[in-house]
C-alpha cells in the first residue's frame, strides 16, 4: 500500500523507536510505490514564485517520471528472487513443505508458494525500506488456542511493512521482549463496501508467568481489546539490513525528474527560432516615431503589468526593408548549449544511482555472511546480494520455528543459496569465453583447473544449488586434463601423442567405449575392402584409408579405378 501518514495518536499509540525515521521511509516508499502521477504531483517543483500556475500545470503535464532508482532496486530484487527456487529444505514438517508449495492455502492462506510470498512481498520490503516484520498466526480454532487440530487449518504468515513497526525491544539473548504494530484493515461504510483504510495498535509482551499478552489501542490511545495467549515466544520477526538500498539514490531520482521536466518543457515550449534586425538607435531617436514595420503595443497581464513589447509583422508573403549598411534581418535558435549541459548532468546522474546503488549492496556488513557465502562469494555485489540472502534465510527459519510452535513439531533445515549476481546472460558467456582464451595460453595444469572452476561458477553458480557446483567442481579436478578442445585431441591421436581410450575418457564417454570403437572400425574396413578392393592394388586407394599399405597407387591402377567393369575386362585383355 501507498504510505499514509496519520495522526500517531495518543498515549502508547504514540510511542516510536529511535530509529523510526518517518520522513526517510516516506521518501523510500514513494519511490517504491507512488505511481507516476502521484509522484510527479508530489516531488515536481516550479522553477521560481514567477512561473505562473498555468505554465507549471502545463510542464507537469508533460513531465514523465525517470524511475531509474526503482528500477536499479528491481534490478537487485530480480536477482535474489531467481534464485529463491533453489532454497533446500531438509526434515521440515510435511504441513509446512504442503503450505511451501501451495497447497492447503500456502504459506498466507492466499495460495501463495513460499517462492511467490517471499519474492513479491519480502524482497522488495527488505531492500527497499530497511526492514520487514514477519508475523505468523493461526485461525482461531473454537475450544484450543495455538494448536493443530485438523489437517486443513495450518499457521500461517504475513508482512508488516517498515512503517507499521513503531517500536521494538529486544533482550540480551536477542529475544523480542515487546512490539508495538500499527495494524492496518479495510474500512467500511454502513452497506459493508470498503472505503478506505483504517488501523489501529497492537502491543505485544509477557506477563508474569512468561505467556504473550496482545493488547488492542485505539488511536486515542484507549484500550479497546486484551488477549492473553498460551504462546512462550512473540510470533513476530524483524528482518533487517544495515541501510536500506534507496538511502543514497531516493534523492537522485527526484533531481532527475525536476531536470527532465526542464529540458522538455525547454524543448517544447521554447526551443523556436527568434526573429532579429539590426536597427539605428540614432535615427528613431532623431525621427522620434517608429519605423513602417515596427509597432509600440502595450501588453498588459497578471504577471507582467506595465511591461511593453515590440511586435513585427513576419511571413513568406511579407517583405521587410531594413537600413543601408545593416545586416538583412535574420533568424536565430536558441544556444542548445544549457540543453546539453543539462542532458549531460542526467546522464551522469543516471550512471550514479547505479553504481551507488551496487556500493551499498557491496558494503553490507560481513558479519552477515556465513561460511560458505565469503567461500563461494569473491566479488563485492554477489556477497551483498547473498547478506541478503542470508538474512532472508534467517528469517523463513523463524516462520518455521513460529509455525512448529504452533503445531507441537520439530523445525527442520533451511539453506538459501549462497551464491548471487547482477550479470547479464551476455555478460556472463562474454567472460566465459575471454577466460576461455586465457586458458588455452597458459600450460599449466592446475591454472588450467582454476580458469575451468571459475567459468563453470560464472556461467552456473548462481543457477544450480551448491551440491550440484561441488559434483562439477569434482569432476573438474578429477579429469585427466583441464583443457579440452576436441580438434586438439584428434589431431593428437593421429600424430601418435595419445590414445583413443586416453580421449575418449577426456570426451567423457563411457570405460571400453574406445575398444568397442576400435573393433567397429576394423569391421567397417573389412566390409569395404571385400567390397571395393581389387587384386594388386592399395586399399587406400578405395576409400579404406584406415588400411593403406603406403605405396603410391600405379597408373594403370588409378585408369582402372575410373572404369566400368566392361571397359576394365576390354582394356585386360
Amino acid at each position: 500500500m501507498v504510505f499514509k501518514f496519520k495522526t500517531k495518536g495518543k498515549g502508547v499509540a504514540a510511542v516510536r523507536h529511535p530509529d523510526y525515521k518517518a520522513a526517510e521511509l516516506e521518501l523510500y516508499r514513494d519511490t517504491i510505490s507512488l505511481s507516476a502521477k502521484e509522484y510527479i504531483e508530489k516531488y515536481l517543483q516550479k522553477y521560481t514564485l514567477r512561473e505562473r500556475a498555468a505554465d507549471f500545470e502545463l510542464r507537469k503535464l508533460l513531465t514523465s517520471l525517470p524511475a531509474y532508482a526503482k528500477a536499479a532496486l528491481n534490478e537487485v530484487k530480480n536477482s535474489i528472487y531467481d534464485r529463491i527456487p533453489d532454497v533446500v529444505r531438509t526434515n521440515c514438517p510435511k504441513s509446512y513443505l504442503d503450505a511451501v508449495t501451495g497447497e492447503n492455502g500456502g504459506v498466507d492462506l492466499s495460495g501463495s508458494t513460499m517462492t511467490s510470498f517471499i519474492g513479491n512481498e519480502a524482497i522488495l520490503e527488505l531492500i527497499g525500506m530497511q526492514r520487514v516484520g514477519f508475523f505468523v498466526d493461526i485461525p482461531y480454532l473454537e475450544g484450543a488456542i495455538s494448536k493443530l487440530e485438523t489437517s486443513s487449518v495450518h499457521p500461517y504468515t504475513y508482512i508488516y511493512e517498515a512503517e507499521d513497526i513503531l517500536t521494538w525491544k529486544y533482550d540480551a539473548n536477542h529475544q523480542l521482549v515487546n512490539v508495538l504494530l500499527r495494524h492496518c484493515f479495510d474500512a467500511e461504510e454502513k452497506h459493508g463496501l470498503v472505503s478506505g483504510i483504517d488501523h489501529d495498535y497492537y502491543l505485544f509482551s509477557f506477563n508474569e508467568a512468561g505467556l504473550v499478552e496482545r493488547r488492542t489501542f485505539s488511536h486515542e490511545g484507549e484500550e479497546t481489546e486484551f488477549i492473553l495467549t498460551e504462546l512462550t515466544e512473540i510470533p513476530f520477526y524483524i528482518a533487517k539490513l544495515p541501510s536500506s538500498l534507496l538511502e543514497d539514490v531516493a534523492r537522485h531520482q527526484v533531481t532527475l525528474l525536476n531536470l527532465n521536466s526542464s529540458d522538455i518543457h525547454f524543448a517544447h515550449s521554447a526551443n523556436f527560432p527568434l526573429y532579429v534586425e539590426q536597427y539605428d538607435p540614432a535615427s528613431e531617436a532623431m525621427n522620434n516615431i517608429p519605423t513602417n514595420s515596427l509597432v509600440e503595443t502595450a501588453k498588459r497581464d497578471e504577471d507582467y503589468e506595465g511591461e511593453t513589447s515590440k511586435k513585427v509583422s513576419v511571413g513568406s508573403t511579407t517583405g521587410r526593408r531594413y537600413p543601408k549598411g545593416f545586416d538583412a534581418p535574420a533568424y536565430i535558435h536558441p544556444s542548445p548549449a544549457p540543453l546539453k549541459a543539462s542532458m549531460d548532468k542526467q546522464n551522469s546522474l543516471i550512471q550514479e544511482i547505479r553504481q551507488l546503488m551496487h556500493l551499498s549492496l557491496a558494503n553490507m556488513r560481513e558479519d552477515q555472511r556465513s561460511a560458505d557465502s565469503r567461500r563461494l562469494d569473491n566479488h563485492g555485489l554477489e556477497s551483498g546480494l547473498a547478506s541478503i540472502g542470508v538474512e532472508l534465510e534467517k528469517a523463513e527459519r523463524k516462520i518455521q520455528d513460529f509455525w512448529c510452535m504452533y503445531t507441537d513439531e520439530t523445525p527442520g533445515s533451511i539453506n538459501y543459496p549462497r551464491s548471487y549476481e547482477l550479470k547479464s546472460d551476455a555478460e556472463r558467456i562474454a567472460e566465459a569465453k575471454d577466460l576461455l582464451e586465457i586458458q588455452k595460453t597458459n600450460p599449466s595444469p592446475t591454472f588450467q583447473r582454476e580458469v575451468s572452476r571459475q567459468i563453470a561458477n560464472n556461467l552456473l553458480g548462481s543457477r544450480v544449488t551448491i551440491t550440484v557446483m561441488e559434483t562439477i567442481t569434482k569432476e573438474i579436478n578429477e579429469a585427466p586434463i583441464a583443457y579440452v578442445d576436441p580438434d586438439t585431441l584428434h589431431a593428437d591421436v593421429e600424430a601418435g601423442l595419445a590414445t583413443t581410450d586416453t580421449v575418449s575418457q577426456i570426451r567423457g564417454y563411457a570405460s571400453g567405449e574406445a575398444e568397442k570403437a576400435m573393433k567397429q572400425r576394423a569391421e567397417r574396413a573389412a566390409m569395404i575392402v571385400a567390397a571395393q578392393s581389387v587384386v594388386g592394388s592399395n586399399p587406400a586407394a578405395r576409400g579404406v584409408e584406415d588400411l593403406a599399405t603406403g605405396e603410391e597407387p600405379n597408373e594403370k591402377d588409378t585408369q582402372d579405378s575410373s572404369l566400368s567393369a566392361d571397359n576394365k575386362k576390354a582394356v585386360r585383355s
